[in-house]
C-alpha cells in the first residue's frame, strides 16, 4: 500500500467498500462492556503471562512528577472532526509480531481483528463466525483438534476477502521466540486452511482455554498484515491512512466491512508522545481527546474524567525444587516479603493490593502475614532451619523486574537470606533454555490475570509440560490439577496459597484520561482498551 487503499473514500466519511457500496455491517456483533471475566490479558506474550507483563511495563513506569497547572483550552464541540488519541512510546516497526513495544500491539486493535472478540456476556466469534465448541463438533471430543469457520463477507482494507489461508499465514509469520514458544501458540501441532472459510488446528495436547487465547481479544495478538515497507492493513473498524516512523503518528479512517460494528467517529489520529508527562499535559491543554495510560491523579486533579480497568497482577512464584523444596522454608521466605512496601514504592497509584489473587480468606493451613513481616522472628526461624545460611536467585525482566528484585534483595537480607538478582530479556526469560524452562531460579517474577487465571495451569499444573518436562514452578499436586480441570479456581488458589508457591504483589490498574467531549469510551478488564474504538464518540 502507498498510504491509500484501493477502496475509495465516500461522501459519508466511510471508506468505500469494493464495488462502490458504503454498506454498514448490521449483522456484526456490537462490542460492549462485557460482564463476564475470562482471564486473558490484553497484551502479547506467553499466553497471558508475558502479555500482562508487557502491559504493566507500559503502565508501571515512573509516575508523574510535579506539574504546573496547565490552562484548559476551549475544545470545539464538533463530532465530525477526528478523534484524537495519544499514547507514549513508539516503534519504527508497526508489526506486532516482530516488535517488543507494547504500544504497537495496542494500536493493532484499531485496525485489525482477531478470531475471538468481546460481547456483552463474554467472548464471541469475531473473524470466526462462532467460537469452536464440543456441542457442534468444532472441538473434537478429545479436545485436540478445533475447526474455525470464518465470518463471510469480511475484507482486508485493500479490498481482498479475508480467507482461511490468511490465518495460516499469520500463524507461521509469528516469531517463534516471541510468540510461538508460548501458550496457546506452543500447543499447535499443525494448522491448515480447508477451503476459503475453514481453519483446522491440531493441538499437541488438549487445553480448554485455547480458544480464548488464540488470535483473541482475551489474549494476543490479532490478525494484521504487515509486508515490507507498506502500511499495515487489517479488517478492523479503522484503516491506517498514513504513518510516520519518525514521529510514530498515525492517521486512520473508518472501514465499514469489519466484523465489529462501523465506527461512530469516522476519522482518528494517534500521536505517540515521549512520556506520560507530555501526554498528560497535552490532554489538559486540549490537544487530545483521550490519553492512554495517563496518570490518573494528575488528570482527575485537573477536573477531567478517567476510565480505569484492571490490567492484571504482578506475582512472585517459587521454584519448589532446589533451595526452596522445603515447604517450611518456603513459607518463611514468602512470609518475609513486604508486599505493601513493594506495591507502594514500585506502583504507587497504579497498583492496588492483590490479596484476592491468592486470598488469605480462602483458607488453608498457612496464611501470609497481613501486617509488616517481623524480620527478626523470621531470621531466627530461617536460621534454625538453615544454620549454614541460604542463598537464592531471583529471575525477572528488565525494568520492573530489576526494581522489584532490588527491593526483594533488601527485604530478604534483613532475614538472613542472600538473594542474587538476575535480569533477562523477554526472549531469554521464556526461551526453552531460559531460566523458567530450565529451573535456574528460586524466585521469579511474572504477570498474571487477576484471580481466575488460566496461567495457573501453565505455571503450576502437573500436566503442563515445558521443554524438560516440568512446569515453571516445578510444583505438582493432583488436587490442584483436579481443581483446574473443573475450573474451580478458588480451590486452585487455596492449594497454591497453602503450599506457599505463589505470592501476589500488586494488581495493576490502568487509567485512560478523557477530555470533556468524549463519550462511549468503554473499557473492560483484560481486554485491549483499543478494542472498543468503534464506539468512541465526540459530542
Amino acid at each position: 500500500m502507498d498510504g491509500s487503499s484501493p477502496a475509495r473514500n465516500g461522501q459519508d466519511g466511510h471508506l468505500r467498500c469494493p464495488g462502490g457500496s458504503t454498506q454498514r455491517r448490521t449483522d456484526a456483533p456490537h462490542s460492549s462492556l462485557g460482564s463476564s471475566w475470562y482471564g486473558f490479558s490484553a497484551h502479547s506474550g506467553r499466553g497471558t503471562s508475558l502479555s500482562v507483563y508487557r502491559m504493566k511495563r507500559s503502565t508501571a513506569v515512573a509516575l508523574l512528577g510535579g506539574f504546573a497547572l496547565f490552562p484548559m483550552r476551549g475544545v470545539a464541540r464538533n463530532a465530525d472532526r477526528p478523534f484524537r488519541l495519544a499514547g507514549f512510546g513508539h516503534s519504527p516497526r508497526l508489526d506486532p509480531y516482530t516488535t517488543q513495544v507494547p504500544a504497537v500491539s495496542d494500536m493493532a486493535w484499531l485496525y485489525a481483528d482477531g478470531l475471538v472478540g468481546v460481547g456483552p456476556s463474554g467472548p464471541l466469534g469475531l473473524l470466526a463466525e462462532r467460537l469452536p465448541n464440543k456441542r457442534d463438533g468444532s472441538i473434537a471430543s478429545d479436545g485436540k483438534s478445533l475447526t474455525y469457520t470464518l465470518r463471510p463477507n469480511v475484507r482486508w482494507h485493500d479490498g481482498r476477502p479475508f480467507l482461511a489461508s490468511d490465518v495460516v499465514e499469520a500463524f507461521h509469520r509469528l516469531r517463534p521466540d516471541t510468540w510461538r514458544s508460548y501458550r496457546p501458540y506452543s500447543l499447535v501441532r499443525s494448522i491448515e486452511a480447508r477451503g476459503t472459510r475453514t481453519v483446522r488446528v491440531a493441538l499437541k495436547e488438549a487445553d480448554p482455554l485455547f480458544v480464548l487465547g488464540f488470535f483473541s481479544a482475551y489474549g494476543d495478538p490479532n490478525l494484521p498484515l504487515v509486508r515490507d515497507s507498506n502500511l499495515p492493513i487489517g479488517t478492523g473498524p479503522y484503516a491506517v491512512r498514513s504513518y510516520s516512523s519518525a514521529t510514530g503518528n498515525y492517521t486512520l479512517r473508518s472501514w465499514a466491512w469489519s466484523p465489529r460494528s462501523a465506527p461512530v467517529s469516522t476519522e482518528m489520529t494517534y500521536r505517540f508522545v515521549p512520556d506520560q508527562n507530555t501526554e498528560a499535559a497535552g490532554l489538559v491543554a486540549g490537544e487530545y481527546d483521550a490519553a492512554l495510560f495517563a496518570p490518573h491523579a494528575f488528570v482527575e486533579g485537573r477536573g477531567l474524567r478517567t476510565a480505569r480497568y484492571t490490567a492484571g497482577a504482578v506475582v512472585l512464584f517459587a521454584n519448589t525444587t532446589g533451595a526452596l523444596s522445603s515447604l517450611a522454608l518456603r513459607r518463611l521466605v514468602m512470609s518475609s516479603i513486604d508486599r505493601e512496601d513493594i506495591r507502594t514504592k514500585i506502583f504507587g497509584n497504579w497498583g492496588m493490593p492483590a490479596d484476592t489473587l491468592v486470598s488469605p480468606g480462602l483458607g488453608g493451613r498457612f496464611r501470609f502475614p497481613a501486617q509488616r513481616p517481623d524480620a527478626e522472628a523470621l531470621r531466627q526461624a530461617i536460621q534454625r532451619l538453615r544454620p549454614s545460611g541460604i542463598s537464592l536467585t531471583f529471575a525477572g525482566l528488565p525494568g520492573l523486574g530489576d526494581r522489584i528484585g532490588l527491593l526483594l534483595q533488601a527485604q530478604l537480607s534483613a532475614v538472613g537470606v542472600d538473594l542474587r538478582v538476575k535480569s533477562f530479556s523477554p526472549q531469554e526469560y521464556f526461551a526453552e533454555n531460559g531460566p523458567l524452562h530450565t529451573g535456574l531460579f528460586d524466585l521469579a517474577l511474572d504477570g498474571m490475570s487477576y484471580s481466575r487465571d488460566p496461567d495457573l495451569e501453565a505455571t503450576f499444573s502437573c500436566t503442563s509440560a515445558t521443554a524438560p518436562g516440568l512446569n515453571y514452578s516445578r510444583f505438582c499436586d493432583a488436587g490442584l490439577d483436579r481443581a483446574l480441570a473443573q475450573e474451580n479456581f478458588d480451590e486452585a488458589t487455596r492449594i497454591l496459597h497453602d503450599r506457599a508457591v505463589v505470592l501476589p504483589i500488586s494488581q495493576i490498574v490502568s487509567c485512560m484520561g478523557l477530555g470533556p467531549n468524549v463519550r462511549n469510551f468503554h473499557v473492560q478488564n483484560y481486554v485491549p482498551v483499543t478494542y472498543f474504538c468503534n464506539q468512541w464518540a465526540l459530542t
